[in-house]
């Protein structure tokens, strides 16, 4: 399996969706439920919004990081 070409792609693709899990588990513990909305934002956001999403999870306020996945005011 590892000589596939499609390999290092599945792989990338397992440690992204790893992260985004990781970082779900973080803002749900830290603001409760999230909603369907921005967890398709954060499946859906390329690598440099992730990387400023995970740099200040613990500091931004949740609608700072709704403005950070380009989300509109609203809940979680």
């Amino acid at each position: 399996m590892k000589e596939s070409p499609l390999y290092p792609i599945l792989v990338k693709e397992a440690k992204a969706d790893e992260r985004i899990e990781t970082l779900r588990g973080g803002l749900e513990g830290r603001f409760g439920a999230l909603s369907g909305e921005f967890i398709q934002a954060l499946k859906a956001a390329d690598e440099a919004t992730l990387k400023g999403v995970i740099s200040h999870a613990g500091t931004d306020t949740l609608e700072q990081i709704r403005e950070r996945l380009g989300l509109s005011a609203g809940q979680g």
